[in-house]
This record gives C-alpha cells, sequence and structure tokens, in this order.
C-alpha cells in the first residue's frame, strides 16, 4: 500500500488525487465568497468646476468635501469591488445606490453623503 520509497504515502498519489479538489473547492469559494467586479473606474480630480455644479445643489458644498468623497469611495468601494465611474448610474439612480452600498461598506451618514456629492458633481461637471 505504501507507494514511496520512504514509506510515506503522502508523497505519491494520495496527495495528486487531493490537489484539484482542493484547489477547485478554494477557487469556488474566493468566487462565491467575495464581491464581483464592477469595473476600475478612474476617479477624477474634484475640480473647481464640481464645486461650483455642487453649490447649486448644495450651498455648503465645498471641493474639499468633494476631494474627500472621491478619496473614501476610492479606498472603501475598491474593497469590495471595482470602482465605478460616476457616469455609470443616471443621475437619480446614485442616492438608492449609495444607501443601499453605504450599508454594506458600514459608511457614517456623513462618509455617505461626501461620496453622493462628489459622484453627482463629477457626472455633471464633466
Amino acid at each position: 500500500m505504501m507507494d514511496s520509497p520512504g514509506g510515506n504515502p503522502y508523497t505519491s498519489g494520495m496527495r495528486r488525487r487531493w490537489t484539484w479538489p482542493i484547489f477547485l473547492l478554494g477557487a469556488a469559494a474566493v468566487l462565491l465568497i467575495g464581491c464581483p467586479p464592477r469595473g476600475n473606474a478612474h476617479l477624477p480630480e474634484a475640480t473647481p468646476a464640481m464645486a461650483s455644479f455642487a453649490q447649486t445643489r448644495w450651498p455648503d458644498a465645498t471641493i474639499e468635501q468633494l476631494a474627500r468623497g472621491r478619496a473614501t469611495m476610492g479606498a472603501r468601494c475598491a474593497e469590495c469591488h471595482g470602482l465605478a465611474a460616476p457616469t455609470a448610474e443616471p443621475a437619480h439612480e446614485w442616492p438608492k445606490v449609495m444607501k443601499r452600498m453605504a450599508k454594506k461598506a458600514k459608511l457614517e451618514d456623513a462618509q455617505r453623503e461626501d461620496i453622493l456629492r462628489y459622484v453627482l458633481a463629477a457626472r455633471e461637471a464633466r
């Protein structure tokens, strides 16, 4: 029953027999547990034009807030999936997307608002 010269059955057929099933189980777990990729969009820097647009909707919006939104989006959203371009969703859909994703990412309300303002400003001030 011992295939190997040293008498250890794990250095021969048994090891090879379990290699592929273990590899396939691991690959399936990664695919089932991990978040699906969504893209790897470039997020434009916050600009004065974006801040001007944002201020038409939110008078207290600042370029610093938009920059925070961009940074938070780049860091937190990319933890689970690729980055979606601000144009990936219609403007009216982004609040719903942000509400749903903020729960998953455990974002604070201020972080969610920063990202939402950044995304909508980046969409419109292209």
